[in-house]
């Protein structure tokens, strides 16, 4: 074999099974899960230092944190 011959590994992709473990990812909002972290005592969001852009929220927020990231298309959470 050449060095500029485009070789492809056809045997591998004989099967449905083999096409679809070869297949590029497709990552969807339906793929991602939302932490969302959540303090009882605290009445305003709180940064979280060592993950930056991440809060803890108050409970009394949470059902507004859910709605927004809901509307975005996330539909999981933790």
């Amino acid at each position: 074999m050449s060095k500029g011959s485009n070789f492809r590994f056809r045997r591998l992709r004989q099967t449905a099974t083999l096409r679809q473990l070869g297949r590029e990812a497709r990552l969807t909002s339906d793929d991602l899960v939302l932490p969302v972290f959540v303090e009882e005592s605290i009445e305003a969001p709180v940064l979280i230092e060592s993950m930056p852009g991440v809060y803890r929220y108050p409970e009394s927020g949470l059902a507004d944190v859910i709605s927004k990231a809901w509307a975005k298309g996330i539909k999981s959470f933790i």
